[in-house]
Formats: structure tokens, sequence, C-alpha cells
């Protein structure tokens, strides 16, 4: 489907000059990060979305949008949805972001790759942590956005911490800490606003003389382990074959396989029948 093709050169030209600008950007914040090319909410597009999911009509949702965004955001993004057809448009968009990864690596390191991980495609996300260090089978979903912190400081091993099995799907606002490893084995389901944690570090506190020293321990999910949506697993906690954490849970401890586990701190609730966790591809 085009969408307004009558302007399509114009709309190719801004998306060009919007590419450059968020590019210019990037290096403002690294640099000069009191410039106003610095300026900017790279998430407010959430807004742009949630309003034509309410039923108002794209084209003016779009227009009041952009009126509220930065001029770099604006040249973009109607570069983005009016130059072609969204079809055509796809591998450029992905040669796009490969562009952008690749320059927030340049600039922030592990961490900068954050940027674009708040909203790439699913298809993209996989191949991507593939490319620093990750270890992820095969038919593995991630959807936008993800955080990842502590990454380790060589660009080709910036996230050999983290190893996932095969047909796993991870959901929106995951948070995974790379202190120390992150097991996930095959047919594993983590849901919306997980967090998975590897360390403690109380900063510049006194406690970390004390009763607080700081220590990690990795996080290993077990095959077709489920985790629902805002739980939090904490350093050196060993979730089982075909265990459930409840949503909102906090992990301190191991949950053995075919139990259910929630609550603060997680405690079990449930013995489930045990089945076979291990998922047929033909």
């Amino acid at each position: 489907m085009k969408l307004y093709s009558l302007h399509r050169r114009h709309y190719q030209l801004a998306f060009l000059l919007g590419f450059l600008a968020l590019l210019v950007r990037l290096i403002f914040v690294r640099f000069y990060p009191v410039s106003p090319l610095a300026g900017g909410d790279p998430t407010a597009y959430w807004t742009f979305a949630q309003g034509v999911a309410a039923g108002r009509g794209f084209r003016s949702t779009f227009e009041s949008w952009l009126a509220d965004r930065p001029p770099l955001y604006s040249y973009f993004l109607a570069g983005l949805f009016f130059s072609t057809d969204l079809n055509s448009m796809q591998p450029l968009f992905f040669w796009i972001i490969h562009i952008i990864v690749k320059a927030a690596a340049w600039l922030y390191q592990a961490e900068g790759i954050n940027i674009p991980l708040t909203f790439m495609p699913t298809q993209t996300i996989a191949p991507t942590l593939r490319s620093y260090g990750a270890t992820i089978g095969e038919r593995v979903r991630f959807r936008a956005p993800l955080v990842i912190h502590n990454g380790a400081l060589r660009p080709q091993s910036f996230y050999h911490h983290l190893s996932v099995g095969n047909d796993c799907f991870f959901g929106r606002e995951l948070f995974l800490d790379l202190q120390d490893r992150i097991i996930i084995e095959d047919n594993v389901t983590v849901s919306h606003r997980v967090t998975i944690l590897t360390h403690t570090d109380v900063g510049e506190s006194p406690l970390k003389n004390g009763p607080f020293p700081p220590s990690q321990a990795p996080v290993l999910l077990r095959q077709g382990a489920y985790i629902g949506t805002g739980a939090i697993i904490l350093p050196g906690v060993e979730i089982g074959e075909c265990a459930v954490v409840g949503a909102g849970a906090v992990v301190t401890k191991d949950a053995p396989a075919f139990t259910v586990v929630a609550g603060v701190p997680a405690r079990l609730l449930r013995t489930l029948q045990p089945v076979n966790c291990a998922k047929e591809v033909t």
C-alpha cells in the first residue's frame, strides 16, 4: 500500500535529511552534551502509535504528533512513513538501522546499542546481538524496547555473557544485566517488563564495606520456563524446567522444575503435572 505517493520524492529527501540529522545528534550527545542539537526525546514516538491505536485518523494523528517533535525526528519519520510503500522500504530501513547500531557502538560502546534497541524491529534484534558476541539460537524473538546493561569492553564480545537457546520469546521492556552470565535454554518465554540481574553493587554507599560487598552470580532459565510480566530474577537464581514465575514476583532463590512461584519474595504456590518441555520442530 502506497501512502501519499504524490509527494514521494519530497519525503524521500526528508528521510535522508532526517537520517543524517540523527547521526549528527548521536555525535553531539557524545561530545557536546549541552548543545541544542543534543535535544529531543527518542521514545516520544510511542505517543503516535498510541493515537493511531485509539482510533484517531492516521494522517491527523501523525501531523499533530509531528508538530510537537524536534525537526530532525519530523524529517526522519515523515520520510520513513510516506516516501514509498512499506514493503519496498524495508531493506533500506534495515540498512539504516545497521548503520545506526554501528555508530552507537562506536560512540558509546555496549551501552550505546541500547539507543537503537529501543525501536529496532524484531527480526533485526537477534542478529545484532549475535554480531556482538551473544549466542542466540534459531527462531528467537525479542520485542523492542530492550535494555542490556554491563556489556563487555571489546566490541566482538559485548554480549558474550548472554546465551539463548531455540524457540524463545522475550517481551517488551526486558532488562538484562550481563555482569555475569545469563543462560536461557530452549522454549523459554519471558514476558514484558522482566528484569534479570546478575550482580549487586551498592556503589558509593558505605554499606559496600560491610553487609553488602559487591557480588555477582549467573542466572539460568531452564527449558520451557515461563516468566510472567514484571518479574525480577535476582543473581544466582535458577528457574527449573517448565517452571512458572508469576507476574510481579521477586525471585530470590531457585524455582524447582514444574512448579509455580509468585509473590515478594517468591514462594512456592503449587506443583505442576510433568510434561514434555521440549518443543518438536518439523
